[in-house]
């Protein structure tokens, strides 16, 4: 998000619709610190994911939660 922010604000906004949000993804690391959070704030999963979709839509309209933005755990990947 620094970089569409830091985008918006050096061309305009009308510059991030050169770029073509079907072939964007986006990865929510260290997801396992939102998981965490979840045990003891309950239904606070939900409500991260759903603050990053708009912020990320914000800027990228056309953007799929389901296809283009995923959440990675790194405690799984090392």
């Amino acid at each position: 998000m620094q970089l569409c922010k830091q985008l918006q604000s050096e061309t305009g906004m009308n510059n991030l619709n050169s770029f073509d949000s079907k072939y964007m993804m986006f990865v929510c690391n260290n997801w396992e610190l939102v998981e965490k959070k979840e045990r003891s704030d309950p239904g606070a999963e939900n409500r991260y994911w759903k603050e990053i979709v708009l912020k990320i839509r914000k800027y990228f309209p056309g953007i799929s939660e389901h296809d283009q933005l995923y959440k990675l755990i790194t405690t799984e990947v090392s």
